[in-house]
């Protein structure tokens, strides 16, 4: 009896191990419900632009084609499917359904669902650069891209088809587009400036006050406009582009990207900086979202009184106030 007793213990190790290998081969595993997904928008994310049809309906794009959408102004997100992994620089939409992406490699992605679907559509990129950097609607409804090489794009049709309107082949990258459709304004780098007024069949180039590049502008008129740069660099014009004034520097950091809304014009650049001026742009308060977050911002939309900001981090700005999205929430500039 002791040997057979000693026998089932020395036995027992290899019996579990041949139940387990049996339940592995026989037993279908239970699903796992309520898996934990991970967040649409978390700290590793890096967005460049937003879009917003209305206060409700946002989205914003970036890193290895990713794009977020929320339904309920910022409140939760969603990660919509791309076609694409590349780098994604700018966003624009016509309304709720009607949004164009474009960025890096020629990239310019299409929707008519809201983003339910996104589909890539052709455009006539240059074969020695090919990085789109900005997309935006004008009043007319037509849309501009521009990028490196010169490279400057119109359609006529919501982003179905795309067309070359660069004036010229240059080893040049625009950053940014403003205007009205007929009225167009393009900077770059070098400071360098371009207007058309009509409707980029032909381009002016203008004498820039700096030599720093410019990387995004904005008009609140016909007249008037204000462009940002390097170093803090802010340009100013009041005669519809012909002639621009640099102001002294208004921070000592880059900033990526302006916008007039409300009556007021707004700055975000590089360490968190943000920048607000009434309607003459000539007397900047400089400040930063938060002391606690010094990421830098290339996105900007005025939204419900709110400013969402998109780059390094992610969020709303307002009176004052930093809320993450993604992140902490409730970080203040006190």
């Amino acid at each position: 009896m002791r040997k057979f007793g000693r026998f089932l213990v020395g036995c027992s190790p290899w019996l579990v191990i041949a139940g387990l290998l049996l339940a592995a081969i026989y037993l279908e595993p239970a699903a796992v419900e309520d898996a934990v997904q991970p967040a649409a928008v978390s700290d590793n994310d890096r967005f460049y632009d937003v879009a917003h049809a209305n206060p409700d309906a946002l989205w914003m794009v970036g890193n290895m084609g990713k794009i977020v959408y929320s339904a309920d102004g910022g409140e939760a997100w969603v990660e919509q499917s791309t076609p694409v992994d590349r780098t994604l620089q700018s966003v624009v939409a016509w309304d709720h359904d009607t949004l164009v992406a474009v960025g890096d490699g020629g990239v310019v992605l299409r929707t008519s669902d809201g983003g339910t679907t996104w589909e890539q559509v052709a455009a006539p990129v240059s074969e020695i650069a090919d990085k789109l950097i900005r997309v935006r609607r004008m009043d007319d409804g037509t849309a501009w891209i521009t990028g490196e090489f010169g490279t400057v794009l119109v359609s006529r049709d919501r982003g179905r088809t795309w067309v070359d309107a660069t004036a010229d082949e240059e080893d040049v990258t625009w950053h940014d587009i403003a205007g009205n459709g007929e009225f167009l304004c393009v900077v770059g780098e070098f400071g360098r400036i371009k207007v058309s007024r009509d409707g980029g069949a032909t381009w002016t180039e203008v004498e820039s006050p700096v030599a720093g590049t410019l990387n995004s502008v904005a008009f609140r008129d016909a007249d008037h406009g204000v462009a940002v740069g390097l170093q803090g660099a802010v340009v100013i014009t009041s005669d519809g582009g012909a002639t621009w004034e640099a102001l002294s520097p208004i921070a000592e950091e880059h900033l990526y990207s302006v916008t007039w809304s409300g009556g007021a014009w707004m700055v975000a650049g590089d360490k968190g900086v943000v920048a607000r001026a009434g309607a003459s742009a000539r007397d900047w308060e400089t400040g930063r979202i938060s002391n606690r977050d010094y990421g830098w911002h290339t996105g900007m939309a005025a939204v419900d009184g709110r400013w969402l900001l998109a780059g390094m981090s992610n969020g709303f700005f307002a009176d004052g106030e930093w809320r993450r999205i993604g992140g902490r929430l409730g970080e203040t500039n006190s």
